[in-house]
């Protein structure tokens, strides 16, 4: 399972990330099928949290892979298909299992809820949908979107920091989150800026690019101006979610739990399946079953999710990972 040049303690990260995201979508009031007054609150945040923590970790990864690399911008159309080679597969697939699941529930007679059309369908190939006004086939692919569009922006700024003296670095850094004040909407990367910086900040301690205290100035730059549009709960959490990350990350000599580093390494394929199982839970509906039936089908649900996702990352991600490794840089 390790890869060299592969950090333990990013892998657990990406973990404990997914497993968040899950417990959002597999307990949350909808997955559930039952209103109760203040459930979505403690799931959301579950939720919030495991999609920022991934936010931070491609900070980290797509700058210290650069790094490595010595990436210039000459690179960039074979950093893009690198990545193109890497992480389409198995979106097009998940897609596929999507539009199938919704014909076998036409099938039988259940309603299929798709507003956006072929056009939408379509559409979700080039992450435009948000953009588009467009509804997604699976909810988890919004930030997917913003995932593309960080690729974007760092294959492009990236050049300009690299071998840069630390403040040229610094004020790089802070200009870029400074971008989060361009817009308040959820749908373009600029929006969560200050948690993909935070992992870029990381990535140039961990490369002796910066000093520790420079580390802590960034971090504070972020989270202060991550307070901009946001209100005082997401303050908090997203706090929280930096510092715990930070926390994580640097408990690097820690032998973290082999089965928290194996939904780590499945965790982009678990991503793409999960909530496509609580989709498939909702055919349930009109039987109006017991709560604590709900709850039992929803904790089955969320391990058998395991299985399907596994099956992806054996035969689609990773042979597409490794045939993305060997494209000279």
């Amino acid at each position: 399972m390790k890869e060299k040049g592969k950090i333990q303690s990013v892998v657990a990260i990406r973990g404990v990330a997914v497993l968040l995201v899950m417990l959002y979508h597999f307990f949350s009031e909808r997955a559930l099928n039952i209103a109760a007054h203040g459930l979505n609150d403690i799931t959301w945040a579950f939720g919030h949290i495991g999609v920022t923590l991934f936010f931070i970790v491609s900070g980290f990864v797509l700058p210290y892979s650069m790094y490595r690399s010595d990436y210039h911008i000459r690179q960039f159309p074979r950093f893009l298909y690198r990545r193109a080679v890497r992480i389409e597969p198995p979106y097009i697939i998940s897609i596929l299992i999507v539009l199938l699941c919704m014909l076998g529930k036409y099938i039988i007679g259940q309603n299929v809820n798709y507003a956006g059309g072929t056009l939408g369908i379509f559409t979700q190939l080039l992450y435009l949908n948000d953009i588009l006004g467009l509804p997604w086939l699976n909810v988890v692919y919004w930030t997917l979107a913003l995932e593309f569009q960080f690729y974007l922006l760092v294959g492009i700024v990236f050049p300009l920091f690299r071998k840069s003296s630390s403040l040229v670095l610094i004020l790089g850094l802070s200009l870029l989150c400074a971008l989060k004040f361009l817009t308040v909407n959820y749908f373009w990367v600029f929006y969560f800026l200050p948690f993909f910086v935070s992992g870029y900040a990381i990535c140039a301690y961990k490369l002796g690019e910066i000093k520790s205290e420079h580390l802590i100035g960034l971090i504070a730059i972020c989270c202060i101006i991550n307070c901009y549009g946001n209100d005082a709960a997401y303050i908090v959490i997203d706090i929280g979610t930096v510092l715990l990350f930070t926390l994580l990350f640097f408990m690097e000599r820690v032998q973290f739990p082999k089965w928290l580093l194996f939904v780590g390494e499945i965790s982009y394929s678990v991503y793409l399946v999960h909530n496509i199982v609580v989709a498939g839970l909702g055919v349930l509906d009109p039987l109006n079953l017991a709560l604590d039936i709900r709850i039992l089908l929803s904790v089955i649900a969320f391990f058998l999710a395991f299985i399907p996702s596994y099956l992806l990352y054996r035969y689609v991600e990773k042979p597409f990972h490794l045939m993305a490794r060997k494209i000279p840089r």
